[in-house]
């Protein structure tokens, strides 16, 4: 599709300030011209109509109906990436246009917005230009993340209700988000702990060799399971066995470049792309193929490390490519500019596996007790299988409780905790005739009686 020929277009807007800015924010967040999206105000860039049509193999097209949810049960901090392709190192200042900057989150975030709420600050970033020689030009960076800052403090103290969030940033923007997560998840344990999963994608994560976390972030790991909470998410895209010679340049020595997978298998789910001109006859908004294209980290011995991503067809395959994977410039950029395009209902169904996650944590555990035991007499030379009931059996992490068994003084052999509410025990042997008390003692969780529960009987 020529969407990103449109995109590159679009984003060559003008309006950066050449003069010195303010390296603090004095901007009011509160205001909603601010922001791109905002659950609260009466529209916004990312609640649009979100109809897609999946181009099936044989050739048949579906429209599927998406829609923004209402209030969604977990908060998405966006950040565009670079839309100000001015050749002049400098911040972006004049918003009268928005254009450029609805085109990013059209996107690239509007479709996420069926699955969280999307806070879409605008910022002051930096030009394209800036990037020519970044050392020097230090303080146009800062003034665009004052603007970030500011932005995130007020969605703390204005917006925030509690939830859990995802921060996320493409390109400039993952850089900010980046920063961010330095300033805030990555600092304040509390704060880390409401962290569902942090996607800086296009933009260096770097960490040492033979670590998990250090480098650029002190806590902040990358994810290794789709259901692992509190983790980053980060990958350049490139071709199938193409090494873009641009990307990653400032990786120091000791250190690798982060790559997540953000699939669960090398067969991508749902790539999916803005159809701004109609391209091969798309009507709706989005265009959306399934299982087209494959992905997988690859790294190479200099501690680079790109998601390599390649078409993958079936036979009589009579899809049209939605896009080249060798687009201008791609020996040195690869595929950034599809970063979010090629992976992006895989990164929504990521947020809603890990969203899943959360609230299984979170959801109130059973009270632990015991109920009852049946039968309630056994072989006073032990030997008989009993079942006790109750709740609370299993620990939060899924497995059963460490517990042991007791019939008065003797203890008894847990078979097997079978369920929350069922563990199956062997009874010791007993004097016959005995009614015993029956212990069960967990760990953890404390020790629960049943009182003259079971006797012990002589075999007939």
């Amino acid at each position: 599709m020529r969407y990103l020929v449109a995109l590159a277009t679009a984003l060559g807007c003008h309006g950066a300030a050449h003069y010195e800015q303010p390296r603090t924010s004095s901007a009011d967040y509160r205001d909603g011209k601010l922001w791109l999206c905002r659950p609260d105000l009466p529209s916004d860039a990312c609640r649009i109509d979100l109809a897609t049509t999946v181009l099936a193999p044989d050739g048949t097209r579906a429209v599927e109906r998406h829609a923004p949810a209402h209030d969604a049960p977990v908060d998405c901090f966006y950040i565009y990436p670079t839309v100000d392709l001015t050749l002049v190192a400098g911040n972006h200042t004049d918003f009268s246009d928005l254009g450029p900057m609805k085109l990013a989150a059209t996107a690239q975030i509007a479709r996420w917005s069926e699955v969280c709420n999307v806070y879409a600050p605008l910022y002051r970033q930096v030009t394209i230009g800036t990037y020519i020689n970044k050392p020097a030009h230090r303080r146009y960076f800062d003034v665009a993340y004052s603007d970030i800052a500011a932005a995130f403090h007020a969605y703390l103290l204005h917006f925030d209700r509690g939830k859990p969030i995802v921060i996320v940033g493409h390109s400039q923007g993952a850089a900010m988000a980046m920063h961010l997560l330095q300033d805030t998840f990555d600092r304040d344990p509390a704060l880390r702990s409401r962290l569902l999963v942090a996607m800086p994608i296009g933009s260096l994560v770097e960490i040492p060799d033979g670590a998990t976390t250090g480098g650029t972030f002190d806590h902040l790991a990358a994810c290794t399971r789709p259901d692992e909470l509190g983790c980053v998410v980060s990958f350049h895209s490139a071709a199938e066995g193409s090494e873009p010679t641009g990307m990653i340049r400032d990786l120091r020595a000791g250190y690798h470049a982060m790559c997540v997978d953000p699939a669960p298998g090398p067969t991508l789910g749902e790539s999916v792309f803005p159809a701004f001109h109609h391209e091969h006859g798309v009507t709706t908004p989005f265009a959306a193929v399934r299982g087209m294209y494959r992905a997988r980290c690859v790294s190479f011995r200099d501690g680079r490390a790109f998601l390599e991503v390649a078409e993958q067809r079936v036979a009589d395959d009579k899809r049209p490519s939605p896009v080249s994977l060798h687009p201008p410039l791609s020996g040195a950029m690869g595929t950034h500019l599809y970063d979010f395009q090629f992976v992006q209902g895989d990164l929504i169904e990521l947020v809603r596996t890990k969203l899943a996650a959360w609230q299984a944590r979170s959801a109130p555990q059973p009270r632990l007790a015991v109920t009852a035991i049946e039968p309630a007499q056994g072989d006073a030379d032990g030997g008989t299988y009993v079942k006790i009931s109750g709740s609370g059996f299993v620990g939060d992490g899924g497995s059963g409780r460490a517990a042991k068994v007791y019939f008065g003084s003797r203890q008894g052999t847990v078979v097997r905790i079978a369920s929350d509410t069922e563990m199956v025990v062997e009874a010791p042997g007993g004097t016959p005739g005995e009614t015993v008390d029956v212990l069960v003692m967990f760990e953890p969780g404390g020790e629960l009686k049943l009182p003259g529960s079971f006797t012990f009987v002589a075999k007939p």
